[in-house]
């Protein structure tokens, strides 16, 4: 079977780096060439590539939704809420405790505004950073 040979110019000197993995040479995978060369076809020094993911987190653009939800949070008066809906909020004496009064009127607020339903909120806190954001919820804190 034939190997392929990528060469690269390095401060050194110039190397043959590892064999490609094309269609034809399928057997030899990323584990196979990291265990005998030390790194991947592509990995060269200087160049730093951001994962599609990383890039968005680090976006500042701020979408509609985002700012309208700023405005709610300085806008609802949610201390008077809060004061309002305790005392008939359960006490937690048995069973799970129970989450804290203000984390389920936002939750109840996002339902309202944005019309989604028991189900529909449920997964938008998992999918939509900013839903979480304004409920206040961290999703790798424990309870």
């Amino acid at each position: 079977m034939k190997k392929n040979f990528r060469i690269h110019a390095s401060a050194q000197s110039i190397r043959a780096c590892m064999p490609v993995a094309t269609p034809m040479n399928e057997s030899l995978g990323i584990a196979c060439i990291r265990e005998r060369w030390g790194s991947v076809v592509g990995n060269h020094e200087g160049m730093n590539q951001l994962s599609l993911m990383t890039g968005f987190e680090r976006g500042t653009k701020r979408t509609a939704r985002q700012v309208f939800l700023e405005e709610m949070l300085a806008v609802v008066p949610w201390d008077a809420l809060v004061a309002l809906v305790t005392p008939h909020a359960p006490a937690g004496l048995t069973g799970r405790p129970p989450y804290p009064v203000l984390m389920l009127l936002r939750i109840h607020f996002l339902q309202q505004w944005f019309s989604l339903s028991d189900e529909g909120v449920e997964d938008a806190l998992h999918d939509v950073p900013v839903y979480r954001a304004f409920a206040g919820i961290d999703l790798g804190a424990t309870r």
